[in-house]
């Protein structure tokens, strides 16, 4: 990718970027439980960002550790499963990485 540089013309660091909040514009919105929206940024516009700013193959993503949570069965034999994941990103030139975790869960 292509050096980017702030309002003053500097070139942004890769920890700077990587800590960076994502635009309003680049999220999506789902239903969640008990009628509340829940608000992500998709696989695909995360790989989009990613290769804009560091280029192809200019980053990895690692899956450090995976956790079931929660595994039952309802009363109409329907299983919620629930897992947690800590994953890390990392710019391959530099180093620089950003580990954080997530949560998901299905019906």
């Amino acid at each position: 990718g292509s050096v980017l540089l702030d309002h003053n013309g500097r070139p942004i660091s890769v920890a700077k970027l990587l800590a960076t909040r994502p635009l309003r514009q680049e999220l999506c919105s789902r239903p969640g439980p008990g009628n509340k929206k829940l608000t992500y940024l998709s696989g695909e516009g995360v790989t989009r960002t990613l290769n804009e700013v560091f280029g192809f193959d200019g980053w990895n993503l690692e899956i450090k550790h995976t956790t079931r949570e929660e595994c039952t069965k309802d009363d109409k034999g329907r299983f919620h499963v629930a897992y947690t994941a800590t994953v890390r990103l990392t710019h391959r030139q530099s180093g620089a990485y950003k580990e954080d975790c997530g949560a998901g869960d299905s019906i």
